[in-house]
């Protein structure tokens, strides 16, 4: 996929909210480097918050309950473009699972996604309810949220900074 291509996934509205810069370029590096490789398939495409319901290439680091200081599971997730040799960063996805619970016939997720250009600056933000229906599928309802928001902004803020202090905790342990 072109860079061009995987662009034209981010829909960025008017004025964006930066987020802060100190060590985000690096975060990103690290999970180039050392996230786990995944092809996201289009359907999930949609659910991390691109515009377009397309393959994406994508490098991501997760946290599991134990490992947030919140219990809460995350990821962050780098898409990226590749000629075989370089890998060219293009957005940022992190994704937090804020509820989870049994329903009749299976499991419901609910979480957020929060959508980035590489700078730090917010792009979409996604409500997801996810139910896992067993034999039945999945099923899936995104629900966009106004990144405009005072509680959102500061929401996702704090997401990052989340992410900025794992970095920089785990970098202290090296």
């Amino acid at each position: 996929m072109r860079l061009t291509a995987l662009l034209a996934l981010l829909l960025l509205p008017g004025p964006l909210f930066a987020s802060p810069k100190n060590g985000l370029k690096e975060l990103i590096a690290y999970v180039v480097d050392h996230g786990r490789d995944n092809l996201i398939d289009a359907d999930n495409a949609q659910l991390m918050g691109f515009a377009h319901a397309v393959e994406t290439p994508v490098r991501e680091v997760a946290l599991e309950g134990q490992g947030s200081p919140d219990g809460r599971q995350r990821s962050f997730t780098v898409a990226y473009n590749s000629d075989g040799k370089t890998v060219r960063p293009a957005a940022v996805v992190l994704w937090r699972m804020d509820s989870t619970g049994k329903v009749e016939r299976g499991t419901r997720v609910i979480g957020r996604t929060f959508l980035m250009s590489l700078d730090g600056k917010l792009a979409r933000v996604l409500r997801v309810e996810r139910l896992s229906l067993g034999a039945d599928g999945l099923v899936n309802n995104l629900s966009p949220v106004d990144i405009y928001e005072t509680a959102v902004r500061a929401d996702y803020r704090r997401e990052l900074e989340l992410w900025l202090s794992w970095h920089q905790a785990r970098k202290k342990k090296i």
